[in-house]
């Protein structure tokens, strides 16, 4: 089973050949040996979602001979830069870890309601002003290239219509089944094949051409599965104290930038606007909100990737960084008639630009701040892929116990941010693939080093922030020799071209942090 294919920043790798087939026989290896384990049959491969990276992988598997099925939630291409003004349902207050895997005996029932459709396919967290952060020369694909004179950087639309132009390219649309949300993937025991659940809406028109919506299930069958789901599917909330309470009274008042448009439709103007997290999506919502907003508080924790606060907008005079948060504080709502809070009349009684009433958010160095009127909760997402059901994924294993485990059939995102492995194929060491029994020897497994000597716990413990390169590198010094020893062709790595900008990609990064540490 593929691992997880997260938002590609590279050029993606080749072969080096024009259309080499899967060979066929299930048994015979080089040489007429017994075929190894990695030399398996595989013929025909699932790949969960139509993002960017879903779309090049299912082109490269096409071109290459293999029988391909594609499934997307949604009704097209493009994943995370498919741009969708609907907001997706609002996510628990608390959610810090993954959801519950569906069972593979007892799917989730078939939405229903006036809003079937969102919660079947709910909006991804494409905003008005998504440009790309890595430039177009590191995005592009060896399928097709980029159209002549594109820039570096450029609108969601953009990224869009270039994922459009690779489906059309390898002539994929046909190995694609939109509207269709994976259920479960599972394997039997003892069994060869993937089995994947599958449920796809459908819209129908009744006598009086009225539309309505249904739903079919099936069951398929797969050699190997890639997911290609993405890492923007269900957002995290962390568990502060008081937010949810927030949330609770004010719901319109709070919400995770997964929901975030414009700063129009999120009615930021002339209001006090905190945004928890400092990351690059922060950044974003803050440029656009600074123009509108009457003052905006990014609060910051100094983590791994938020941005430095020297690129925000501070020239403008209403853009502040401030402390993280330890707590939000809110008073009684005024008394009712029959002895309660009337809640219901302090939200009727709240001004469009007013703030939260008797509303008190307590930074971590000791500021208080009685002001706010919107908060964005700008704190990333929860890796989960609950298609993988309870045997493939344990939300409730604790990282150390997972670190331990042994069942290498397991996939385990535990706390929402690892994967510890990939597939009992694959095992890692601090988060790059080490040693592969299916791949190395017929036989022999090792065990996941532990990341925490390494202080490559939690969100470092996958970061490739700067490695890109090397870690390409290591991968085709990995899978060359073994696909050559195969009978295969080697696959090619990025070109030159990448590889130059990629280098001065990263001395812009150096660039802009050292400026930052001597402010």
């Amino acid at each position: 089973m593929g691992g997880h294919f997260s938002k590609t920043t590279k050029q993606d790798a080749k072969v080096n050949d024009d259309r080499p087939t899967p060979k066929d026989d299930k048994t015979s290896g080089t040489n007429g040996q017994p075929a190894r384990p990695h030399q398996r049959h595989v013929k025909s491969v699932a790949v969960i979602g139509a993002g960017y990276s879903g779309v090049v992988t299912a082109a490269h598997l096409s071109r290459y001979g293999f029988d391909v099925r594609v499934f997307e939630r949604s009704s097209d291409v493009g994943g995370v830069w498919r741009f969708d003004a609907r907001v997706p349902p609002d996510p628990p207050y608390p959610n810090e870890r993954p959801q519950t895997p569906f069972s593979d005996q007892q799917p989730p029932p078939p939405p229903s309601g006036p809003a079937a459709d969102l919660a079947h396919a709910p909006p991804g967290p494409c905003y008005a002003g998504l440009r790309n952060n890595v430039s177009t020369m590191l995005m592009r694909s060896t399928v097709v290239p980029w159209p002549a004179g594109t820039e570096e950087f450029v609108t969601h639309d953009d990224v869009e219509a270039y994922i459009r132009s690779i489906v059309n390219a390898a002539n994929i649309r046909p190995l694609m089944s939109f509207d269709t949300a994976v259920l479960h993937v599972g394997k039997p025991p003892g069994a060869d094949k993937w089995t994947v659940r599958t449920r796809t809406l459908r819209r129908d028109l009744d006598a009086e051409k009225v539309a309505g919506i249904s739903f079919d299930e099936r069951e398929w069958a797969f050699d190997a599965v890639v997911c290609a789901s993405g890492h923007y599917q269900e957002p995290r909330v962390p568990d502060v104290p008081g937010l949810a309470a927030w949330k609770a009274r004010f719901p319109d008042r709070v919400g995770h930038s997964r929901a975030y448009r414009d700063a129009a439709t999120a009615r930021f103007e002339g209001r006090a606007v905190l945004l928890i997290g400092a990351a690059v999506s922060s950044l974003d919502i803050v440029n656009e909100a600074a123009a509108v907003a009457a003052k905006v508080y990014q609060s910051s924790r100094d983590g791994l990737f938020d941005v430095p606060a020297a690129m925000l907008p501070l020239d403008r005079g209403n853009v502040e960084r401030v402390a993280g948060i330890s707590r939000f504080e809110l008073a009684p709502p005024p008394p009712s008639a029959d002895g309660g809070g009337d809640v219901q009349q302090q939200q009727q009684q709240l001004g469009d630009q007013d703030p939260i009433p008797g509303g008190a958010v307590h930074l971590a160095d000791g500021r208080v701040l009685r002001d706010v009127a919107q908060v964005v909760v700008a704190t990333g997402y929860v890796t989960s892929y609950p298609y993988l059901g309870p045997r493939l994924q344990r939300p409730g294993l604790p990282p150390a116990a997972a670190r331990r485990a042994r069942d290498r059939d397991v996939v385990v995102a535990a706390d929402g941010v690892v994967h510890h492995n990939l597939h009992k194929d694959i095992s890692t060491r601090g988060g790059r693939p080490s040693r592969a029994g299916g791949w190395l020897s017929s036989g022999e497994k090792e065990d996941v080093e532990d990341p925490e000597a390494a202080g490559r716990w939690g969100k470092k413990f996958h970061s490739l922030l700067g490695l890109d390169e090397t870690f390409t590198d290591e991968l085709l010094a990995w899978v060359n020799p073994q696909a050559e020893a195969a009978g295969g062709r080697p696959v090619v790595g990025p070109d030159d071209a990448w590889r130059a900008r990629y280098r001065q990609m990263q001395r812009e990064r150096a660039w802009r942090w050292k400026a930052e540490e001597e402010d």
